[in-house]
């Protein structure tokens, strides 16, 4: 008996919904990760840092919410919100990038 191979799923192939739900749901953990006693800053340079992190992590939720609410309007074509949600897919991963280089530091 042959088993068939999962199917892969690229972020992109997802309807919107899901891509938001799931970019939403990485943004808490990366936040709480954040967040960990661990890396509590011990210098200046790392509590401005830190900071400044948080506040790039602020800015995408408040554009997740943005986009949230043309989708629960229905406002925009559904070319324009994939292309809104890829470009927030990517911030969120170079921010993510970012949280990990300053968690290695």
């Amino acid at each position: 008996m042959t088993l068939a191979s999962p199917k892969s799923r690229y972020a992109s192939d997802l309807p919107c919904r899901e891509q938001l739900a799931r970019i939403r749901k990485l943004e808490c953990h990366l936040r709480a990760f954040l967040g960990r006693y661990d890396f509590e800053p011990q210098t200046l340079d790392h509590f401005l840092r830190r900071e400044n992190l948080l506040e790039q992590m602020k800015s995408l939720e408040i554009k997740l919410h943005g986009v949230s609410e043309q989708l629960s309007r229905k406002k925009g074509t559904p070319v324009g919100l994939k292309e809104e949600l890829a470009a927030l897919n990517m911030e969120f991963r170079e921010l993510e990038a970012r949280v990990h280089a300053y968690a290695g530091s």
